[in-house]
C-alpha cells in the first residue's frame, strides 16, 4: 500500500505597497494543499458526464476524477478517454478549493497512459454510423416523393456517414 509521502499545507501572505498610493496595501492569501502520488481503483465512471470516483488504496477515500485529469486526454474530445470500473490507477491526489479530493495526472498503476480510445472503439463507432445511415435511407424511401430528390438526400446522408467514419479513422490513427 502506498503511503502519502508528504502533506504540505501552508498559507502564504504577500504584502506589497502599490505605487502612487502610499496608504493602500494589497494583500494576497494563497492556500496550497499538496499530496503525493497515490494509487486506487475506479469505483465508477459516468462516460456521458466524463467523471467518476477512485477509491484510494491509502485510506479508502473517494477521490473525484474528471476525464481532463487523465494524462494525455485530448482537449477536443469530451467523451474520451474513459475509465472502467475496478481499473487500478496511479494519480496525484490534491485537495481542491472546497477541500474535496481530486485526482490529477491519472495513469494506469504501472505509469502507462490510459488509452484515449478503447479497443473496438472505431468498429463500434462505424457500426453506429452505418446503422443511422440505414435508418435515414429507410425514412427517405418511406416518405416517397420525387426520385431525384430522394436520390440527392440519400447521397447526402451517405457522404455525411462516410465523412464521419473517415474523421474517426484519422483521429484514432486507423487510416
Amino acid at each position: 500500500m502506498l503511503s502519502i509521502r508528504s502533506i504540505f499545507s501552508k498559507s502564504i501572505q504577500t504584502t506589497s505597497l502599490l505605487r502612487g498610493a502610499t496608504s493602500t496595501i494589497a494583500t494576497t492569501n494563497q492556500q496550497y494543499s499538496l499530496f503525493s502520488t497515490d494509487t486506487g481503483k475506479v469505483k465508477f465512471y459516468i462516460r456521458s458526464k466524463a467523471y467518476g470516483f477512485i477509491i484510494s488504496d491509502t485510506d479508502n477515500a473517494e477521490v473525484f476524477v474528471h476525464r481532463t485529469n487523465v494524462a494525455g486526454a485530448p482537449g477536443d474530445d469530451n467523451m474520451n478517454p474513459i475509465l472502467l470500473n475496478d481499473e487500478k490507477l496511479k494519480f496525484d491526489r490534491v485537495s481542491g478549493e472546497d477541500g474535496k479530493l481530486i485526482a490529477e495526472n491519472v495513469t494506469y498503476e504501472d505509469g502507462s497512459l490510459v488509452p484515449v480510445y478503447r479497443e473496438g472503439f472505431l468498429e463500434k463507432r462505424s457500426r453506429g454510423t452505418k446503422t443511422r445511415l440505414g435508418v435515414t435511407v429507410y425514412d427517405i424511401l418511406t416518405e416517397g416523393g420525387d426520385e431525384e430528390v430522394m436520390a440527392q438526400k440519400i447521397a447526402e446522408a451517405y457522404t455525411s456517414a462516410r465523412d464521419d467514419i473517415a474523421h474517426w479513422e484519422k483521429k484514432t490513427g486507423s487510416t
